[in-house]
């Protein structure tokens, strides 16, 4: 999907010093000082599919949070939010504990690694 040994690797050994020379395990050059932190090829495996798997959760949260942040002015201490806005952003809050997001995988180049926004059904703003 998205993500990569790079990106693998950054979860794994944040802060870890390596270089890539092309895109597979065997030219992955492991700095000298580090090497008894030098992951195996299966553990970023793993990680890369556990990112992946991890991605449409982490990009519903994000948009969520948008669609929060869009509404979060009818909180102000000077206003009074009515039973549907509060109910919305409840809503919101607790879209993640049912939802099975998915992403984009294919069709329009510009869509793919989004949030399917088939995949969610969002509550509807008041």
């Amino acid at each position: 999907m998205i993500h990569n040994i790079i990106t693998a690797l950054e979860s794994l050994r944040p802060g870890s010093q390596w270089v890539m020379r092309g895109d597979s395990y065997s030219n992955l050059d492991w700095m000298p000082d580090n090497q008894e932190s030098r992951p195996t090829e299966q553990e970023i495996q793993d990680e890369i599919n556990r990112l992946n798997a991890a991605e449409p959760m982490k990009l519903l949260r994000e948009e969520r949070d948008k669609k929060l942040a869009e509404t979060d002015w009818w909180a102000l201490a000077d206003r009074v939010m009515t039973s549907e806005q509060t109910a919305y952003r409840q809503a919101l809050r607790d879209i993640t504990l049912n939802a099975t997001p998915s992403m984009v995988t294919e069709g329009m180049p510009h869509m793919i690694g989004k949030l399917d926004p088939n995949s969610v059904t969002w509550p509807v703003k008041p």
